[in-house]
């Protein structure tokens, strides 16, 4: 796994002005964690959250630290796996389509969001990659 940190603006009410911050994901407890980061005079500031990185910094992690691509195996079935997608917000109608994507180009994404909903679908029996998606990278 990369340790990425995308280079993001901060507008600082204590600076009384913009800041360059750094913003990465992490994975914490079978959960996705985000920090957000800047130096502020002579202290550091520090905002974190859980579950969804805020669109802006999500963004700019995939700008500055690539997309990555979360595929399937072409064999995938089962029940638990479906689980584990409903777990995740797709709704039911959705899962073959979010199967065939899966199992076909594969789901892009951060490298974070996407190691962290590998591990539950390989945890369900799923034989389940993340790859760096060249073709978004490589320019």
């Amino acid at each position: 796994m990369d340790d990425c940190q995308a280079a993001v603006p901060v507008e600082c009410d204590s600076c009384d002005g913009p800041a360059v911050g750094q913003v990465y994901e992490t994975i914490i407890d079978g959960r996705l964690h985000w920090v957000l980061t800047h130096e502020c005079g002579d202290s550091f500031v520090e905002a974190m959250g859980w579950d969804e990185t805020p669109g802006d910094l999500r963004q700019a992690l995939l700008d500055q630290c690539g997309t990555y691509r979360l595929r399937l195996s072409a064999e995938v079935t089962g029940v638990a796996v479906m689980r584990v997608l409903r777990a995740g917000g797709t709704s039911l109608a959705a899962v073959p389509e979010a199967l065939a994507v899966l199992t076909g180009p594969g789901r892009p994404g951060t490298e974070m969001e996407l190691q962290l909903l590998a591990g539950r679908l390989r945890a369900a029996g799923a034989s389940a990659t993340v790859e760096r998606d060249r073709d978004a990278t490589d320019g």
